[in-house]
Order: structure tokens, then sequence, then C-alpha cells
């Protein structure tokens, strides 16, 4: 049956429990044996509840079976089994089944059936006191076993409360060295990214100067070519004045020579030096513009409107028109010297940058714009 097996292995585990208690104070392999009949007992009171349901189940049916017999020999086998349930389980009801079997017996009083009745009541009580001093002597030695074994737990639990506290020590610091070096990654990205801000501002500022700097050598490098320009014009229209000088010289002699006074009145009253002077004069000027601003012309008419751009006649590289806006382009705005370097009035000077402005798209700006080409 499984409650008396359940209590055949607790009295077992309880005998030997105290045996190993009382055998040595402690090793590994009675703690091994100890713990093993711990585990044991343990399994055993997990499946006590289905016992003790077993056990009244089996109660039940035999006082239902006691209840509804009428012999009273099989009343007394029924008893039997009864007080032998009872016995280790309510010891009132089994003393009361005691009695029950004893009157069952007498009434019988057949001698056959009395040495078959179960325990008298006093035999009963002399086995139930004779079972509680053995416990009682069990008792202090399972106290022992169970108190030493609580201590040992209570020392494990104590030595995983040292090492929990200190890995949750670790731990901590573990959390505020990685947060304190968080924040100085996070400082040290805050300056780097502080220092990418200064150096893209000062690479900037290094763009724009060099931009500058590129459109000062541009500046430079078209002055110097204006000025080589200048420079060659000056040269070029000394040495044609020079030869023309030379040359008139040179008729003027030979006249004089030959005595011929009319020939050299006429030679000095006609103008035809001074004007192959002045047309070798412009068409070197031409020259020297277009060599300085190649796309003069086609610059020029892109600030006129559509429909008014400047048109040059056959063989002319520039007409009046285009002088006066190149001498503006060089520096000469002023009317009265560019009347001067074109050998007309001051009147008509300023009529042709009237009309000049007049055709351009932007007239308020137009002499402006023409200073960038």
């Amino acid at each position: 049956m499984h409650v008396c097996r359940f209590i055949k292995t607790l009295a077992l585990t309880l005998t030997a429990a105290a045996g190993l208690a009382a055998a040595s104070c402690g090793g590994s392999h009675d703690n091994d044996g100890l713990d093993s009949l711990y585990r044991e007992v343990d399994a055993e009171i997990t499946r006590s509840g289905q016992y003790m349901a077993e056990k009244e189940k089996r109660i039940a049916d035999l006082r239902r079976e006691y209840a509804g017999e009428t012999d009273d020999p099989r009343r007394l086998r029924t008893l039997d089994r009864l007080i032998e349930e009872y016995e280790s389980y309510i010891s009132d009801s089994a003393l009361f089944y005691v009695s029950e079997a004893e009157s069952v017996a007498s009434r019988l009083g057949n001698t056959r059936e009395r040495t078959r009745q179960p325990l008298s009541q006093s035999q009963f009580r002399r086995r139930q006191l004779l079972r509680n001093a053995q416990s009682s002597r069990m008792l202090p030695v399972i106290d022992n076993a169970y108190d030493t074994r609580q201590k040992k737990l209570q020392s494990r639990q104590r030595v995983l409360i040292y090492i929990t506290i200190g890995l949750l020590l670790l731990v901590t610091g573990a959390v505020f060295y990685i947060l304190k070096q968080i924040r100085r990654v996070q400082e040290a990205n805050r300056r780097v990214s502080k220092s990418n801000s200064e150096l893209q501002a000062m690479s900037a500022r290094l763009q724009e100067m060099n931009s500058t700097l590129e459109k000062t050598n541009e500046e430079l490098k078209l002055s110097n070519r204006v000025t080589e320009g200048y420079a060659g014009l000056f040269m070029e229209f000394s040495s044609i004045n020079i030869s023309a000088l030379q040359k008139y010289h040179l008729a003027l002699r030979n006249l004089a020579v030959q005595g011929n006074v009319k020939g050299i009145l006429k030679k000095l009253d006609s103008g035809d030096v001074a004007i192959d002077t002045l047309k070798d004069f412009y068409a070197k000027f031409d020259e020297a513009i277009l060599h300085i601003y190649p796309q003069f012309i086609e610059k020029v008419n892109q600030l006129m409107t559509d429909g008014n751009p400047i048109v040059l006649k056959g063989g002319e590289k520039l007409n009046t028109e285009l002088r006066i806006l190149a001498l503006i382009r060089i520096g000469i705005t002023d009317s009265e010297k560019i009347s001067q370097f074109l050998r007309c009035s001051i009147s008509t000077i300023y009529t042709y940058r009237s009309k000049l402005k007049k055709r351009a798209k932007n007239p308020d700006t137009f002499e402006a714009e023409l200073m960038v080409i």
C-alpha cells in the first residue's frame, strides 16, 4: 500500500539521517548521502497528498463494507483492515474500531476467531507509547541533522549573498565607468565637431581667398596684357611717326636743294602726312584693342538690345562707336580727352555716348558693365 510504503520510507530515511548525523560531523561523502535522503523525503512528501487520498478512499470503502456487512466473522475481518489503516493514521479512530472488534469477537465466543482478533486497547496503547518513545529518542537526532543542514544552507546563502553583492558592486562600478567613458567620448566628439566646424569655416575662408587671389591674378594678367599692348602700341606708333617724319624731312630737303620754293610750300600746306599718320595710329589702336580684348565686339553687342548691334563696314576693325567704347574700357572716360583722341568735337562724343546708352539693355549700368568685359 502506498501510505505504508510512504511511512516506511519516511521512517527509514529519518533513521538513516540520524545515523549519518551521529556517525560524522560532516564530510563530502556523508553530506552527499544526507542530501540524497533529503531529496527522497522531499519527493515522498510531494506525493503525500496522493497517498492520503488513496488511504481515505480505502477507509471509506472499508467503512461502507463494514456498515453493510451482517456476518460477524466478515465484519471482524473488515474491522482488522480498518484498524490496520487507522493505526498509523488516526489513533482515536483505530481505538474505536479496536473496541468494536472486541465486541464482535465477544459475541462470537469462538476460540479460533479470538486468536485472530486484533490487538486489545491496552496492547494498542503500549505499542503507541513504544513508538512515541522511539520517536522521542530519534527527534533530537533528526533536529540536529536538520539544524546542521539549515546552518549549511544558511552559510551557502550568505556566501551567495556576498557573491551577489560583490557582483552588483562590480556591475555598478562597470556601469559608472562605462557612463564616464561615454561622457568622455561625447565630449571628445563635441570637440571634434567644433574643430571640424572651425576647419570648415577656415576652408571656406581659404577658398574665398583663393577665389579672390585667382580673380586678382586674372586682373593682373589682363592688366599686364593691357600694359604690354599699350607699350607695344606706343613703341610701334612712335617708330612709324619717326619714319614718317624722316621721309617728310627728306622730301622737304630735296625740294630745298632744287630751289623749289613752291613745291615746299605745297608740301607744307597739304595735310597728307597728318592724315596718313592718324590712319596708321587708328589702325594700330584697333589692332591693339582686339589683341587685348579678343571678344570685345561680341561682348559689346551682348550688352545691346536685340536688333541694335554695332555693325562694321567692310575692311573695318573698329568704327568710331567702338573706339569710344574701347577708350572707356581702358579707363579714358572723360569726353574731352576722347574728343582729342578721335579728333572730333566734345558735342559729337556726347551724342555718340547718349545714343549708345539708349541702344543698351541697361542704360543706367551700361558703362559699368562695359568695364568688366
